[in-house]
């Protein structure tokens, strides 16, 4: 079984003071499981820990050895043509007060039908809205 995997879960995986029983209960299920993304979640990865580090928040090696960690998971990233970026997806974000970047993932959710893992509290909240069931053991 797929889920979707919010940029925030694999957020508290690189940073210690943001670690959290549920993130950590994701990243177990990664291996029998497979986290599906959209192809801006590398982006926001790679941004966050750069920032990250420019802020001396973490350094260099950290941040190596945390990519070096995601890369060793199985997660497939799903595209979506521009078309479907302008309008579905900037609609959805529009009409349930998200960012484009946040409906990215919860389309994608809708799109594959499957649970959404995030610690969002904004995305969690529209994806309920929405029907999209938040992951957890049970359900993914």
């Amino acid at each position: 079984m797929d889920f979707v995997l919010d940029a925030s879960i694999a957020l508290s995986w690189c940073f210690p003071d943001e670690s959290n029983a549920y993130a950590d209960q994701v990243l177990d299920a990664i291996g029998p499981m497979t986290a599906v993304v959209p192809s801006i979640w590398a982006y926001e990865i790679a941004n966050a820990m750069l920032v990250a580090q420019r802020r001396r928040r973490i350094t260099e090696d950290h941040r190596n050895k945390v990519a070096n960690m995601l890369n060793t998971l199985p997660i497939q990233t799903h595209d979506v043509t521009v078309s479907h970026t302008l309008k579905t997806i900037s609609a959805q974000a529009n009409s349930l007060d998200l960012t484009v970047y946040d409906a990215a993932y919860l389309d994608l959710a809708i799109r594959i039908g499957t649970p959404l893992a995030t610690v969002d509290r904004r995305l969690r909240e529209a994806a309920n809205r929405v029907g999209v069931a938040e992951f957890n053991r049970e359900n993914g």
